[in-house]
């Protein structure tokens, strides 16, 4: 493998990387536990000062966590525009089953 690779060959076998091309599940970005907890509260309907209280974080870094994760978000090709569009995302993400996100 390592010869075939330094020779400009490929680490993926013809299976892997068709079963690869082949995967539809979206993109997740990462995101840490703080961004998920904040995340998780104000989608679930929790107004930012109640995600931001819930968390034990200040109002204005709450925003921030929830700014990174929209911003993860489009990076990933998932774009959220609205409280909605995350609550989407949650449950898309399974983050509201205790999922990681990653």
């Amino acid at each position: 493998l390592i010869g075939g690779v330094t020779a400009g060959g490929s680490a993926l076998s013809p299976e892997l990387a068709f079963m690869i091309s082949r995967d539809s599940r979206p993109q997740r970005p990462q995101l840490s536990a703080q961004e998920r907890l904040v995340l998780t509260a104000y989608a679930s309907g929790a107004t930012l000062a109640a995600a931001a209280r819930r968390a034990g974080i200040a109002y204005g870094t709450a925003r921030e966590y929830l700014e990174r994760v929209k911003r993860k978000y489009a990076e990933a090709g998932r774009p959220t525009y609205t409280k909605l569009d995350l609550a989407d995302r949650v449950r898309e993400d399974r983050l509201d089953l205790g999922g990681m996100g990653e």
